[in-house]
């Protein structure tokens, strides 16, 4: 194939190769400049003409602009089909992508599809016994892990982003001598507590406490749930569970 470019549709020819091309099935790819170098000056509109042999051109002459490695700049609508392969990275509103994906505006889609499962987990546990200060409590049953970022105890953030937690449990002063007085599950976030599900005081030997809340979290922050009581005083968790995601993407 003979690649020609003109400075105008209707002038001469300023610069002219010949390649051999593979070509299947209508598509091929090449390089212009690779046998005779390209010299003209950049971001500046020329067109391309292609012939196979001595054959007239093989579609109208295309705009072409020359800018090196940088992105190709088009005028009119692109429309694709079927797919593109980019290799590379794509940025658009930008000119110098730091990402394969580099968008500098809003962005509005119908639907969004990762490769990667949602974040969250979900355990369950029960018969915890304990007294004086915070005592770290231990989840028996793991429902569910979908990223193995849970150990039985401790949740380690995987991806910064927005989480959603919930944690429940009953308090039991019928058995173990727990105490009525009021019983937290604690929710510590790098060993400081944020927040807790809280079992007020009462004369019955049943009460059940729950708890939800909402947290901006960095890559590898911890959070860890801790049974405590006014007074220090022995508090029995007859069952516990605990539960988190990231909401959104």
């Amino acid at each position: 194939m003979t690649f020609s470019l003109y400075d105008d549709p209707q002038g001469y020819i300023i610069w002219e190769e010949t390649q051999n091309v593979n070509v299947q099935d209508g598509d091929y790819e090449v390089v212009l400049g690779t046998n005779n170098p390209i010299n003209f000056p950049e971001n500046k509109e020329y067109y391309l003409e292609v012939t196979l042999g001595g054959s007239p051109e093989l579609a109208a002459k295309d705009i072409v602009t020359p800018t090196g490695k940088k992105p190709k700049k088009f005028k009119k609508p692109v429309i694709i089909t079927e797919w593109l392969t980019v290799d590379g990275n794509v940025g658009i509103g930008t000119t110098s992508p730091e990402t394969k994906l580099e968008v500098a505006g809003t962005v509005k889609a119908d639907k969004f599809i990762s490769s990667e499962k949602p974040i969250a987990f979900y355990a369950e546990g029960g018969g915890h016994v304990s007294s004086g200060t915070h005592m770290l409590v231990n989840f028996k049953t793991e429902v569910l892990d979908t990223r193995g970022a849970w150990n039985g105890s401790r949740f380690t953030v995987p991806e910064a982003g927005i989480y959603l937690f919930s944690i429940s449990f009953t308090k039991d002063a019928y058995y173990h001598g727990g105490t009525t007085d009021d019983v937290y599950l604690i929710l510590y976030k790098n060993g400081k507590s944020v927040s807790s599900a809280w079992s007020g005081e009462g004369s019955g030997n049943r009460e059940t406490a729950s708890k939800t809340l909402i947290l901006d979290l960095s890559k590898n922050d911890t959070i860890e749930f801790y049974a405590g009581s006014d007074g220090e005083y022995k508090r029995h968790l007859a069952s516990y569970a605990a539960s988190g995601f990231k909401l959104g993407l």
